[in-house]
């Protein structure tokens, strides 16, 4: 029996939140599929090695930044989607609360 999340229970969940399958392609549930990225904030993409859905948010790091925004993009190994929620028994996930703590520190606090 697997205990990772799989693509299809990833794209399952995904589903749950539309009308359609036609709504897979709407860059508002997909930014990937944005045309334009010009003039979005800063962002922070954080994704998991063992996440189904890793490589698609490593791309929209690299079309972010290919669109001149700026982008802190980060892996954390050994980690599973979703492994934030496990932040009180992982240290990983200890580490990325205190990194979006930090980001939004510099890019909020530190413009003040």
């Amino acid at each position: 029996m697997r205990t990772l999340p799989t693509r299809e229970h990833i794209e399952w969940f995904g589903s749950q939140y539309l009308r359609s399958p036609a709504d897979l392609l709407d860059f508002r549930f997909s930014p990937i599929l944005a045309q334009d990225f010009n003039g979005l904030p800063p962002a922070l993409i954080i994704t998991a090695e063992y996440d189904p859905l890793r490589d698609q948010g490593e791309a929209y790091a690299n079309k972010l930044l290919q669109a001149g925004v700026s982008v802190t993009s980060v892996r954390f190994n050994n980690v599973i989607h979703g492994f934030l929620s496990f932040f009180p028994l992982m240290e990983q996930g200890r580490d990325a609360i205190g990194l979006i703590g930090s980001v939004l520190r510099r890019v909020f606090y530190d413009k003040i």
